[in-house]
């Protein structure tokens, strides 16, 4: 699935850059803004099966709305002050017969990486959910080859130039680049993966709020802790239509916050998938569900801090799997929320490169150096 590895890495950068790209900011801003984006794309033919899918324009129209960080947190003067976005976005093709319509709801955050009195450069990461009308069916819609569900996983990456035309309203210019995928709950799950240009028109408005420069930089915990985390998924495995699998997750983990907003650390990972068994067992490779169905994997990983929020990309290495088809490496990528000091609930994916295997929920417990 590289629509979560290309996100997550994108992020990361932007968020490193900011300590270098400093924004010309007024004294004050206006709180909110909405906006009005449309766009020109086509569906990427990732699969030979999907040419017929990529040979008709898509049309792509979003309505967002965006609050402005202006210092109430600690982390927006880390990350430069970036806007919380909410979006309504519809997806339509030329010809919507074998998809029907396409929407989706999604949240973000969007960073301005150069601004001046009469330009911004902007990039906006947002997930959320997908919802198309007409998934694949084996009987009466064999053409949507790519998706076999109508509730999806939905991302998009969207890079503009802004022009101020006048102290509210922007005109915007861009690209896009979304993606749809039920990660592994039902097949088939090629995905659907969407660039389009963009142009858009933005209107600000809200009584002017002065933005708090000052910057708290305090580390949380600057000693190395110890986390394990369990997770769990349901994944469905060819052939079209048979069950679905729970997959688990535990992982023991030793990290180390370096800064307010980065942490790293590394640890070991056990899986275990029954869907693995089922897919072997179609190439005729026959395993027992016990231990040979046990994946291990040693990871190393590193975490964005936004407050309470965090984003964690993992990347592993297999140090035993019997399923050779998926390679010898595996990512993980979470979205985490700090239920207390000690408590933290993930939701992410696990995929092997271009492939989902399955999404999951979680709770981490990070063991405190007193325990």
């Amino acid at each position: 699935m590289h629509f979560s590895k290309v996100l997550a890495f994108i992020l990361f950068l932007s968020c490193s850059c900011f300590k270098i790209l400093k924004a010309q900011e007024s004294a004050a801003k206006r709180p909110y803004s909405i906006s009005y984006k449309q766009g020109l794309g086509f569906i990427i033919p990732h699969r030979e099966v999907m040419q017929s899918l990529s040979q008709q324009h898509t049309y792509r129209q979003e309505v967002r709305f965006e609050k402005q960080g202006l210092g109430q947190k600690d982390w927006h003067a880390r990350f430069n002050f970036p806007r919380i976005s909410f979006s309504l976005t519809n997806y339509r093709l030329q010809d919507p017969s074998s998809i029907g319509e396409v929407w989706a709801l999604s949240s973000g955050l969007s960073f301005d990486f150069v601004k001046t009195r009469l330009f911004r450069l902007n990039l906006s990461t947002h997930c959320g959910l997908g919802y198309i009308e007409k998934p694949f069916d084996p009987t009466d819609n064999y053409q949507n080859i790519a998706i076999g569900s109508q509730f999806n996983i939905y991302g998009f990456l969207q890079t503009e130039a802004y022009f101020r035309l006048s102290e509210r309203l922007e005109l915007g210019l861009g690209a896009s680049f979304s993606h749809f995928s039920n990660n592994g709950f039902k097949v088939p799950n090629l995905g659907y993966n969407l660039p389009h240009a963009l142009s858009s028109l933005s209107y600000s408005f809200g009584e002017k709020i002065p933005q708090k420069k000052e910057r708290y930089d305090s580390v949380e915990e600057k000693q190395a802790l110890w986390n394990i985390r369990v997770g769990a998924g349901l994944n469905e495995s060819y052939p079209i239509g048979g069950p679905k699998y729970l997959a688990s997750q535990i992982s023991l983990s030793r990290s180390k916050r370096l800064t307010p907003s980065t942490s790293i650390g590394g640890g070991l990972d056990v899986f275990y998938n029954p869907a693995q068994r089922a897919s072997l067992s179609v190439d005729s490779i026959y395993i027992n569900n016990g231990v040979e169905n046990m994946q291990i994997g040693f990871s190393l990983y590193h975490q964005l801090h936004f407050g309470r929020f965090g984003l964690i990309t993992q990347l592993g290495a297999y140090l035993k799997t019997e399923q050779e088809d998926w390679g010898r490496t595996y990512q993980i990528i979470l979205i985490s929320h700090k239920l207390s000091s000690s408590l933290t609930a993930v939701a992410g994916l696990k995929t092997h490169q271009a492939t989902a295997e399955y999404f999951m929920l979680g709770l981490q417990y990070n063991f405190s150096r007193n325990e």
